[in-house]
């Protein structure tokens, strides 16, 4: 079964072994649901035929053994066995509720944080193609679905091993009544199944897909907040929000409807049939009264307790298959990403430069980028075809080009975010992408559009590190070569100041800076700079620019530009067009400026 095949492989060693101990916890509520019917039949009958009862050699016995020697006694000690065993049956049956959600939302809180470090461990190039919305629909709606799935499973178990106990007393009590009875509720069930599982199963492929929508409208109303207002937008926003919300109640309206038919459905044509069953038993066999109605009190008290059971079962198995979009989801994010880890992981091992690394690895000589080609998925033409270029250790490069080139495409790749379709970079000789760790420590990178953590000044410079292992020397090292010291020092929490969502309450120049401070924090050897002053005006770029310029010698630096004043100081510049790198001099790039 395919919904088994994939919990398998998303569910860890620990949570199947604690499934196996949910699974014994269930075993025994079905154990005690049987007990609660099967000790029905022996009162009645000492109700009815009390001397019929005590005239047995085993209930004798056991009336001698306690000193029992009136049915009035004997009624009364069974009652009370009957109350004391309703009593410890409810009370364990609410345990392993409690066993079967603990373990379930145990589950899913487990499975929302290894989809994230999944999706983490995508490559790049996934987040180029999918928006934002999915990822968190994959981190809360599917693993929410999972959780659905996982205490469905459960309660599909329990239900289905009480029916199959109290199924085979009955058959043990009266063969033709509780087969035909087993029959007809198999009958239903199996027929209510068939004619909603096509429905059910669109609508969980659409909902799921309208879940996305939603987080997405949110998301876009959220971010482009300042556009919205200026240009007064927000009817749009919340049309695009209302839209998907009305799809996704329509289909939550319909399905609802649907998971709760089936008890009507059942119980309508379930109790008929066992009226029916009944009535042709006793015509047909023409039992004795007295001793049939034991029997049935005791047919009455499992139907009681089965008609719950089918209901529950085809109201779970719906559910199954309206979440079973998101189960799939989960698994193949997550069969995705190990995929991916292992390919880098077989690529490391096959490296012929792995035997070079080492964890105190440094930057000494050169980095050669030879022949890279790249394209992007769905295009036919290479964003970069042959690109070469060799850095020295402490030389500043420019890159230039008409926007659509591939400069930020070729800064990617020299980040080892995008593994190049042919081609290699090297540093020192030795393939970047062998060394992934190492890499990052070796190289920093100042983006154009800043992504500000709505935090303090100094969380935002440490950015992810844990607490314990920020130093606000290094921190204010940072800040004074990006010339953001003094500002901070002005501020009145100094590094504890909030940036706001966004770095909204600091100006444009002061985020570039602080993302520059953030870059230079782990102290890199190699410093990428994608358009980082494209964003600003003329005096803040100049301000920026300072803190760039004084880093001139002191870091290999790698500045994508698309104004020509920011590489004025470069050793040398090179011109992205055609998908080539071709090396220009300054008076080619800059002419009279």
């Amino acid at each position: 079964m395919q919904i088994l095949k994939e919990l398998r492989y998303v569910l860890d060693r620990p949570q199947k072994v604690k499934a196996v101990g949910v699974i014994i916890a269930v075993f025994f509520s079905s154990v005690f649901e049987l007990m609660g019917v099967a000790m029905i039949l022996p009162f009645i009958q000492v109700i009815l035929t009390p001397e019929k009862v005590m005239s047995n050699p085993i209930v004798a016995r056991i009336m001698d053994v306690l000193g029992i020697t009136s049915s009035t006694t004997l009624l009364m000690l069974m009652g009370l066995g009957l109350i004391a065993l309703y009593l410890i049956k409810d009370s364990y049956i609410i345990w392993s509720y409690y066993i079967q959600y603990n373990y379930a939302t145990l589950v899913q809180k487990q499975l929302s944080i290894k989809m994230l470090r999944s999706y983490m461990r995508r490559p790049y190039e996934f987040f180029l193609d999918t928006n934002s919305s999915v990822v968190l629909r994959g981190c809360e709606n599917d693993t929410t679905g999972v959780y659905v799935i996982l205490s469905g499973l459960f309660t599909i178990l329990v239900e289905s091993l009480s029916m199959l106990m109290i199924g085979a007393y009955l058959i043990c009590t009266d063969a033709i009544i509780a087969i035909g009875i087993l029959l007809i509720m198999a009958l239903v069930l199996w027929g209510v199944l068939t004619l909603f599982k096509p429905k059910v199963k669109r609508m969980g492929v659409k909902s799921r897909e309208i879940s996305a929508l939603k987080n997405k409208s949110i998301y876009q109303a959220v971010n482009g907040i300042k556009e919205i207002f200026v240009m007064q937008r927000m009817s749009y926003f919340t049309e695009e929000y209302e839209d998907a919300s009305d799809q996704y109640r329509k289909i939550k309206r319909t399905y609802d409807t649907l998971n709760a038919s089936p008890d009507r459905i059942i119980e309508g044509i379930c109790v008929s049939g066992i009226i029916g069953i009944v009535c042709v038993r006793l015509v047909m066999s023409d039992a004795d009264m007295a001793a049939f109605v034991p029997k049935l009190g005791a047919f009455a008290m499992a139907a009681f307790k089965i008609f719950p059971s089918v209901g529950k079962i085809a109201g779970r198995m719906t559910n199954i298959i309206y979440q079973r979009p998101a189960l799939t989801g989960v698994y193949n994010n997550i069969k995705e990403a190990n995929a991916y880890a292992e390919k880098q992981q077989i690529y490391i091992a096959q490296s012929d430069t792995r035997d070079k690394i080492t964890d105190s690895l440094k930057f000494h000589d050169r980095l050669t980028i030879s022949h890279v080609a790249w394209k992007y998925k769905n295009q036919k033409n290479d964003v970069l075809s042959d690109v070469c270029i060799e850095i020295e250790k402490g030389q500043s490069i420019g890159l230039v080009g008409p926007s659509g080139s591939g400069k930020t495409t070729l800064s990617d790749i020299v980040l080892g975010l995008m593994h190049p379709r042919q081609g290699m970079i090297t540093m020192d000789g030795i393939d970047i992408y062998s060394m992934p760790e190492q890499w990052a420590r070796i190289v920093g990178y100042v983006p154009q559009a800043v992504f500000l953590i709505d935090d303090s000044v100094r969380n935002n410079i440490a950015f992810g590190l844990p607490k314990d292992q920020v130093q606000d020397e290094m921190i204010w090292q940072a800040l004074a070569q990006a010339q953001l010291k003094d500002f901070v020092l002005s501020l009145p929490s100094g590094l504890d100041t909030i940036v706001g969502e966004r770095g909204v309450k600091f100006s444009g120049g002061q985020k570039q800076r602080i993302a520059i401070a953030r870059a230079l924090y782990h102290r890199p050897e190699i410093l990428v700079l994608d358009e980082a002053t494209a964003a600003l005006d003329n005096e803040t770029e100049t301000a920026v620019m300072e803190s760039i310029d004084a880093l001139q010698g002191q870091i290999t630096m790698i500045i994508v530009a698309h104004r020509l004043t920011t590489i004025r100081n470069c050793d040398k510049i090179y011109r992205i067009d055609g998908g080539i790198a071709v090396e220009k001099s300054k008076q080619e790039v800059l002419g009279g400026n």
